[in-house]
């Protein structure tokens, strides 16, 4: 009976000590995250999307272009971005019998322009027309 007692106590101190590790590395690690910034606000709150209080759905805004990236399609940022299916398409003349399911890195390297300058162009462009549409004008 004492040998059984002592195998409890051992487990139980196992368990106790294994909780205290575990919080102990929980707090390291959100420290490590506190200090490189994750838990702060580093957005403006005019660039932080706006929900449509009706339908509670994004509303895009031009900051929100910065979201632009590499691997989206033209399909992918008209329905992100609300755009006429065609806006795309006729503002950066697309011939490309993929459009609108063409990936903006697939642009770019037809193209043979840098990435960067692709996603650029289309932040530009994009960010141009929200500004229009938003102000009630229609995009040319």
């Amino acid at each position: 009976m004492n040998e059984k007692l002592l195998h409890h106590v051992f487990l139980v101190l196992a368990i106790i000590a294994l909780t205290l590790f575990a919080s102990h590395m929980i707090v390291l690690s959100y420290r490590d995250l506190q200090s490189i910034g994750v838990f702060e606000a580093t957005r403006s709150p005019r660039s932080i999307p706006k929900l449509s209080p009706r339908r509670q759905r994004f509303v895009p805004t031009p900051v929100d272009v910065d979201l632009i990236q590499g691997w989206m399609t033209i399909a992918y940022l008209n329905r992100m971005f609300g755009l006429p299916s065609d806006y795309l398409k006729v503002e950066f003349n697309i011939t490309n019998p993929k459009y609108p399911n063409i990936v903006l890195e697939d642009i770019a390297h037809l193209n043979k322009t840098p990435i960067t300058t692709v996603v650029e162009d289309y932040k530009r462009s994009i960010a141009e027309y929200l500004i229009v549409t938003e102000a009630g004008e229609e995009p040319l």
